[in-house]
């Protein structure tokens, strides 16, 4: 089992150090991607399933992708923060197939807070080299969340494994027509035996974990590109834009051009 750890897939789609300069937030908030925050001054708070999270200066927060919140920062709040993908070579998301969900991490050693303005400053720079050590850099970060929190004694990961071919065709075909029973397929299972364990598995239908990955997709083409809406409907796989809409706002709790909105007029959630 242990490989499948050792070897995530780790893209930074964005990363700075910000300071807020007026009191905002509260929006409800779940991404296709994780987040990382380390404030060095001032401090806030996450709500995350009703529970207030202190934000404080010195610490580490992780918030994985597909984890809804909402966050409070203060003004003056100065913080470093990360947005990143993390999966495994089949596409399947590293923290969900280790069970890792947000924490926080507390009495951070000097040389483990000297990560994240080392990872800033490497973000800044182009070329191979400097690719190389920007991930490995995240890497370190995220296996200090491991360390503390047991995850490498912990990992289970057999009910994903036996499906993840499954996963990998989702991941690799996510903007054309698919059914659960063509997932079935994929694994020459009956289509109803299919569903029940995909879902008794995974706590979600195949359809719904189809809709999942395309709207982190789409969550992503709203982010990095200036795509009108129903072209990101298009290009991740949905017939209409109403469809996309309504299944956008279920997950996320926005609509598309509110998410994108949203993201662009703060630059750091």
């Amino acid at each position: 089992m242990l490989p499948l750890l050792l070897n995530p897939q780790l893209q930074i789609i964005t990363a700075n150090y910000t300071v807020i300069k007026d009191h905002w937030g509260g929006n409800r908030q779940k991404d296709g991607f994780c987040r990382l925050y380390y404030p060095v001054k001032g401090s806030g708070r996450i709500q995350l399933d009703g529970k207030d999270v202190e934000l404080n200066s010195g610490n580490f927060y992780l918030i994985p992708s597909d984890t809804p919140f909402r966050l409070y920062p203060s003004e003056g709040m100065g913080h470093y923060w990360i947005h990143f993908l993390a999966n495994l070579e089949s596409g399947m998301n590293l923290f969900s197939v280790i069970g890792l969900k947000e924490c926080r991490l507390e009495h951070i050693s000097e040389y483990k807070r000297g990560l994240f303005s080392k990872l800033m400053k490497v973000y800044k720079q182009k070329g191979l080299d400097n690719e190389i050590l920007l991930i490995s850099t995240l890497m370190e970060i995220i296996y200090t969340f491991f360390r503390e929190n047991n995850i490498i004694q912990k990992v289970e990961t057999m009910e994903y494994l036996r499906f993840e071919k499954v996963i990998r065709f989702v991941r690799e075909n996510y903007m054309n027509p698919i059914s659960s029973k063509d997932l079935a397929e994929v694994v020459n299972l009956h289509p109803g035996y299919f569903s029940g364990l995909f879902t008794s598995s995974f706590g979600i239908t195949p359809v719904k974990y189809i809709n999942k990955v395309r709207i982190e997709q789409a969550q992503l083409l709203l982010i990095a590109t200036e795509l009108r809406v129903n072209k990101v409907a298009q290009k991740t796989g949905f017939s209409n834009e109403y469809y996309f809409s309504e299944t956008f706002k279920q997950y996320t709790g926005q609509a598309p051009s509110n998410y994108r909105k949203i993201f662009n007029s703060t630059k750091y959630s």
